[in-house]
């Protein structure tokens, strides 16, 4: 058998779309607006399909982290390598007398990281570490199963809407991943 990832990035912004609001009648409801100013978190997660209550640290697996920048080829290739194949050595490096469990297949959409020439590089290795990658469709959300996790974390499970400070948003998100990982 498989263990099946759906892997994707998601951002984090000081100020969150707001889905719905409400207010009394006849008040204009105010929602606090806080420019990203450097000021973003930006995760890159794997939902493990098919995880349920009694093992929630294995049903998301993420990193994150506070710059403006998106996830590189590298950062993105680390993150595959100790999460997902859950090997301690550098990236690139199997350990010895290394065998594979379980094949873990990583359902990607089409973020040029993805398709890189560094990633494409290292497609032997990882299939030596038991990981290979099944690239989506383009324009594909719908087939995406990360997408509604990161709605829910993003509408559900960060209530608040606005952050002045980058530490308080960081936290905010590691919460929410937290809850959302739990959640079955």
């Amino acid at each position: 058998m498989i263990e099946l990832y759906f892997a994707d990035e998601s951002g984090f912004a000081p100020s969150q779309p707001t889905a719905y609001t409400w207010a009394r009648r006849k008040v204009r409801p105010f929602i606090k607006f806080e420019a990203t100013c450097r000021r973003r978190v930006n995760v890159l997660g794997a939902l493990r399909y098919g995880a349920t209550q009694p093992q929630p640290e294995q049903r998301v697996v993420w990193a994150s982290r506070t710059r403006t920048t998106s996830w590189d080829s590298q950062s993105f290739l680390e993150f595959v390598w100790r999460k997902i194949a859950g090997l301690s050595t550098p990236p690139g490096e199997l350990p010895a007398g290394w065998r594979p469990g379980r094949r873990k297949v990583v359902v990607l959409d089409n973020y040029r990281v993805h398709h890189s020439q560094l990633v494409k590089a290292h497609l032997d290795l990882l299939k030596r570490a038991g990981v290979v990658f099944f690239y989506l469709p383009p324009y594909s959300p719908e087939l995406h199963l990360i997408e509604a996790e990161w709605r829910q974390i993003k509408y559900q499970e960060l209530p608040q809407r606005s952050f002045e400070k980058l530490d308080e948003l960081v936290q905010a998100v590691e919460i929410a991943m937290q809850q959302g990982a739990a959640a079955a």
